[in-house]
């Protein structure tokens, strides 16, 4: 996605490449991700949770974002999203 970025091209093949590396991080979630992980245990589920859940979406957006529109979606998910957050944390404190 950065050498897409930068060349401002999207080369035929990027497309699988990208494709190919999605379908990995599913696998990869998919395998890593179970109640016997001793990571888990050992560093809480609540933080767990805390911190598997937004990574897993910001890749998701920013993957999504990019496929959508660009370099320039991507620039407007991170924007978004941190005033989506930046908001919540003000109404709930």
């Amino acid at each position: 996605m950065l050498l897409m970025g930068i060349t401002g091209q999207r080369p035929e093949y990027s497309v699988y490449l990208l494709g190919f590396i999605t379908a990995f991080q599913v696998i990869s979630n998919y395998v890593q991700i179970h109640p016997g992980q001793t990571d888990f245990q050992h560093a809480g589920w609540i933080f767990t949770i805390l911190f598997l859940l937004p990574s897993n979406l910001l890749m998701w957006g920013l993957i999504l974002s990019f496929v959508d529109n660009g370099t320039i979606g991507m620039a407007n998910f991170i924007n978004l999203s941190f005033l989506s957050v930046k908001s919540f944390i003000s109404n709930v404190i």
